[in-house]
């Protein structure tokens, strides 16, 4: 794989500033943002749980017509560790889109274990027969409700999209979000087609890591600090190459996937060698 050039690199770095200006939201627009969860609570109410087994099915069996891998590949990036490497770029372009994704993890995390915990219920694997449905990957029996992979997808696409889409044109504020709305819903409708979780499970994490994403938005514009200091720059990009490190050398849940987990570090890593090339210029100081 050959490296961008140094004058590439400072292109793309140069291409949108990294301490864009904090802009407030009106009421309005926040309710336009919750307006999504509001949606997925009315398709999580409709379901019953006799439709949600024929819905499983379906859509599991339906799933077959693309590979394992594929799947495979698509779920992990459902996993927080992997998809903050996937993000890491985003030092590169909008640090507080990475910051807000980073700082939803207390809400989604909290919102995950809690509703696990109360919820108890049980996965298709351990509802079901083993021939009704496809399983890739791990057996997994317990704490279906919510789906947590779904909330890491959707946290991360409500977070970066609340900080990079105010100020955009409607066309291109539309394809953008649209494009990183269906990467979140591949990730959800992949622990189904893995045979992990029950759609509501899916729509559920869909919900909480929409408002996850919220918070983590907020809390970039309350307090800019958080992202606009040089050195808590430089340490989030330690962190993010020590992760990048770890998923490489830890045992992969899904390995069909692998190579999900090869590109984000590779991402991260060419990443790191752009912000190396900055601090040595002095752009960094």
């Amino acid at each position: 794989m050959t490296l961008p050039s140094t004058q590439a690199t400072d292109a793309v770095i140069a291409a949108e500033p990294i301490q864009a200006p904090v802009q407030r939201w009106s009421g309005a627009r926040w309710l336009a943002w919750l307006g999504w969860p509001m949606l997925i609570a009315l398709l999580i109410w409709a379901i019953s749980p006799d439709r949600q087994v024929a819905l499983f099915t379906a859509i599991n069996l339906q799933a077959r017509a693309l590979p394992d891998w594929f799947w495979s590949m698509l779920t992990l990036f459902g996993d927080t560790a992997v998809l903050l490497v996937g993000l890491s770029p985003l030092l590169l372009w909008r640090r507080q889109a990475l910051v807000a994704a980073i700082a939803a993890i207390p809400a989604g995390g909290l919102m995950s274990v809690s509703a696990k915990r109360l919820a108890d219920a049980p996965r298709p694997a351990a509802v079901l027969d083993a021939a009704q449905f496809h399983l890739i990957g791990p057996t997994l029996t317990l704490h279906s409700f919510p789906s947590g992979h779904t909330i890491t997808a959707f946290a991360a696409a409500s977070a970066v999209l609340a900080v990079i889409l105010p100020g955009k044109k409607p066309i291109r504020m539309a394809l953008l979000a649209a494009a990183i709305i269906a990467l979140a819903a591949a990730v959800g409708l992949s622990r189904i087609a893995v045979g992990a979780h029950w759609p509501r499970d899916v729509l559920a994490g869909a919900l909480f890591g929409w408002l996850a994403g919220l918070s983590g938005a907020w809390l970039t514009r309350r307090f800019p600090v958080l992202w606009r200091s040089q050195r808590l720059a430089i340490g989030l990009a330690a962190l993010l190459f020590a992760i990048g490190v770890w998923v490489l050398l830890r045992r992969v849940e899904y390995p069909l996937g692998v190579a999900a987990v090869w590109l984000v570090s590779s991402s991260c890593a060419m990443t790191m060698i752009a912000l190396a090339r900055r601090r040595i210029a002095g752009e960094l100081a």
